[in-house]
């Protein structure tokens, strides 16, 4: 949760093991999803701040996310996870260099701050993503930052995005995949919750201290450490 505070995305690549390893793959996402809704609620509306929504740029990636989000839910119950992670770890990787290369050699896009197509692209992705493995985290940052946004800008409307997302998620799973049973029992619940809080404390600080070209060059790092842990996961 630390890490989701401070980069923006990531707490899925801690929390994801140990929730596949407890419950069936649906029941799993969509525990991971809940905790999404609370660590991102905390990000938006506990930091005494006012916040920094790119609110055009959020709508385009969910809206294109919504078809990516049934597509999900309905192939997350016979999915192979390893060649899953593979591709999605394959994908963060490229997207991650990709961004970096242009940012170092200060290509700029064309087509303004928040490019239609970038983030038409991402959206649909990140949809998929989200209702089969709950890791679209990386999709979401490095889609955004494609669009040009920084700083607070990026983090803050990450932190809506994913919130919608977790919603229309946790709900395609509900119907279509029947994933409402079997959730931890409330002890567990609120466990995760305080751990949450905690974790968003110490993440919040954290990003307080980054500038917004700090933080950027945190995001692309972050995000191809996860992409190889993933790669590495669906391999063995």
């Amino acid at each position: 949760m630390a890490v989701q505070a401070s980069v923006g995305f990531g707490f899925g690549f801690f929390v994801a093991p140990a929730a596949l390893g407890a419950f069936r793959p649906a029941q799993a996402v969509t525990l991971l999803l809940l905790l999404a809704l609370l660590i991102n609620s905390l990000i938006l509306y506990s930091e005494g701040r006012k916040r920094e929504v790119n609110v055009r740029a959020a709508a385009l990636l969910c809206a294109w996310a919504l078809p990516g989000i049934v597509a999900g839910a309905l192939v997350v119950r016979d999915i192979d996870a390893h060649v899953l992670q593979v591709a999605i770890g394959v994908g963060i990787v490229v997207a991650a260099l990709f961004q970096a290369r242009a940012s170092a050699g200060h290509i700029e896009a064309q087509r303004g701050p928040d490019p239609a197509g970038t983030l038409a692209a991402g959206g649909v992705c990140a949809g998929v993503l989200t209702t089969a493995t709950s890791l679209n985290g990386p999709v979401v940052v490095l889609t955004f930052t494609r669009a040009g946004l920084r700083g607070h800008v990026l983090r803050d409307t990450g932190a809506a995005a994913f919130l919608v997302l977790a919603l229309a998620g946790t709900a395609a799973l509900a119907t279509i995949a029947h994933a409402g049973r079997s959730l931890p029992h409330w002890p567990l619940l609120v466990a995760l919750a305080a751990a949450a809080v905690v974790g968003h404390r110490f993440g919040a600080a954290l990003f307080h201290k980054l500038d917004a070209e700090r933080h950027r060059r945190l995001v692309l790092a972050a995000a191809a450490v996860a992409g190889t842990v993933s790669i590495v996961a669906g391999l063995v």
